[in-house]
């Protein structure tokens, strides 16, 4: 008791309740299909879903209701391909969810002091 075994790529953990897990996942197939429960749409049964705490879901919902468009995703994507090449380009237009360089910063700076990342190739 007080143990949760995760079997994984032939793998077995036995994992102490009294311990943190924080895990993530994609939806199988292309996209969150909102019509079925997120045992289905993750792949993941549901007694294992039952032991996490808290579920938390987030969806992309950019495209939903007349938001973001997949041309607004290519040209994003393609600006950063462009800054990482050192070419010269127009920068996307922004929209609601941009956020201003300012607030930009203070998040970085945070995320910095908080969490210790670090980069690796």
């Amino acid at each position: 008791q007080q143990t949760l075994s995760v079997a994984k790529a032939g793998l077995v953990c036995k994992l102490r309740t009294k311990c943190s897990v924080f895990a993530a996942c994609n939806p199988k197939g292309k996209g969150y299909d909102h019509d079925r429960s997120i045992s289905v749409n993750t792949g993941l049964p549901s007694p294992l879903l039952s032991r996490f705490d808290v579920v938390l879901l987030l969806l992309d919902k950019s495209r939903a209701g007349g938001g973001r468009s997949e041309e607004h995703d290519r040209d994003v994507a393609q600006h950063i391909l462009r800054e990482a090449c050192g070419e010269e380009g127009p920068p996307p237009e922004p929209d609601a969810a941009t956020w201003p360089l300012e607030k930009m910063r203070a998040y970085v700076e945070f995320v910095r002091g908080s969490f210790r990342p670090s980069v690796t190739p």
